[in-house]
């Protein structure tokens, strides 16, 4: 394709939004194979974002645009300065303002389901949603709470939700009604916030409330923000939405609109799951079972260190056999087979989401040789490392 011909592609994300900046790896994973396209980006959280528009725009009119945040689009079409033909891909829209090609949407309805069901499975009697202040953010927080309230009523469960924002103007008045709000909740209750900001203050209302973490109230947040899930105490569960598959498939999309007219017509994509990060917040703590979340949470965090059966024991002032037939009975599986599972899926992410060298992988993963990580890996897959990597990127 001639250098005239190139396809203009301007990516309008927020550098200070860990969901934009997955969205755009994601979006330049497809864009690194299209060699007609011509890549612009845009920082839609710049102070100077106008004049970057201006600075950008001579000489230079998009042919599609993929964005997260429809207000921000706005602006920049209105630097356009004519009547914009291209084409709009947009990610999460929060307000319809306006009538994209393409709308891509993370699932509300399984984010909701999968916190629901672990709330049940560790013996939640009710679950409740902590919703959002924002009305931006009204349509998502609708939805998740629609699908939290029907799988709860499914399985038998009550169901609460809590809307901040709505009844105090004031935050502090606000904190201490939710306080109220969670004090009212059938014990142990299990609390699903509407994103991970939104689940600090979950956490604050407990403190006000007097209520302890997870014993009597687990909260799942979403986003697996890490700054606020690994610094909350206890930890923070916390659902990771596909951010960067996300920007994949806007990526793909808009290379099939760039060969059609464009319409007035929106069609709408969903876009799921990456991960269920399970931290401290949702351990099951009952008996026996809280030295098995005790070596969990170790794990979590320690996994691809030098670790073993005996080094938890000594950590965890008990001994190795009290250790090893506790999280046997909790989890069904031994610790070191739970060691392992998550070695591998470090190999896993590693062989498919970067060029390292497969020595350097293991090692990465906590492996003390390449020789033992390749025989695991091959045993428990049925592939090679190398084979498993040359096939996930075709």
């Amino acid at each position: 394709m001639g250098k005239f011909m190139k396809k203009r592609i301007c990516l309008l994300f927020s550098r200070n939004s860990k969901a934009d900046r997955e969205r755009l790896v994601g979006v330049l994973r497809v864009a690194s194979e299209q060699t007609g396209w011509d890549v612009r980006i845009l920082n839609a959280s710049s102070p100077d974002f106008l004049r970057e528009c201006r600075r950008m725009l001579v000489n230079w009119t998009p042919d599609g645009i993929i964005y997260s945040d429809p207000h921000v689009c706005k602006r920049l079409l209105g630097e356009v300065g004519t009547t914009f033909a291209g084409h709009l891909v947009e990610l999460d829209y929060h307000t319809p303002d306006l009538s994209p090609d393409v709308r891509i949407m993370v699932n509300d309805d399984l984010l909701a389901r999968t916190a629901v069901e672990l709330f049940l499975n560790r013996g939640c009697k009710s679950i409740a949603f902590y919703g959002s202040i924002f009305a931006s953010e009204a349509v998502h927080a609708a939805r998740r709470l629609a699908a939290a309230q029907s799988t709860a009523w499914t399985n038998g469960a009550e169901f609460s939700s809590f809307e901040p924002g709505r009844s105090h103007a004031i935050w502090s008045e606000d904190l201490e009604h939710a306080a109220e709000w969670l004090k009212s909740l059938p014990k142990p209750c299990g609390v699903l916030a509407y994103a991970d900001e939104e689940a600090r203050d979950v956490y604050d209302a407990c403190r006000v409330a007097g209520l302890s973490i997870p014993e009597q109230v687990a909260i799942i947040g979403i986003d697996n923000e890490l700054d606020l899930c690994e610094s909350s105490r206890p930890t923070l569960t916390s659902i990771q939405p596909a951010f960067e598959q996300s920007g994949v498939l806007a990526a793909k999309t808009l290379c099939v609109c760039l060969t059609r007219k464009r319409t007035n017509k929106t069609h709408q994509l969903v876009y799921g799951i990456d991960q269920l990060v399970e931290r401290a917040s949702t351990q099951d703590v009952r008996g026996f079972r809280r030295l098995a979340a005790a070596v969990n949470e170790i794990l979590r965090k320690e996994a691809y260190r030098p670790l073993t059966v005996a080094d938890l024991a000594r950590r965890l002032n008990t001994s190795t056999r009290m250790l090893q037939l506790s999280y046997n009975k909790a989890c069904g599986e031994t610790i070191s087979n739970r060691l392992q599972t998550l070695r591998l899926a470090k190999i896993k992410e590693l062989l498919s989401k970067s060029n390292l060298p497969i020595t350097e992988i293991a090692m990465a993963a906590g492996y003390s040789g390449i020789a033992t990580a390749q025989s695991a890996f091959h045993r428990q897959f049925g592939v090679s490392m190398r084979e498993y990597r040359k096939t996930s990127a075709d």
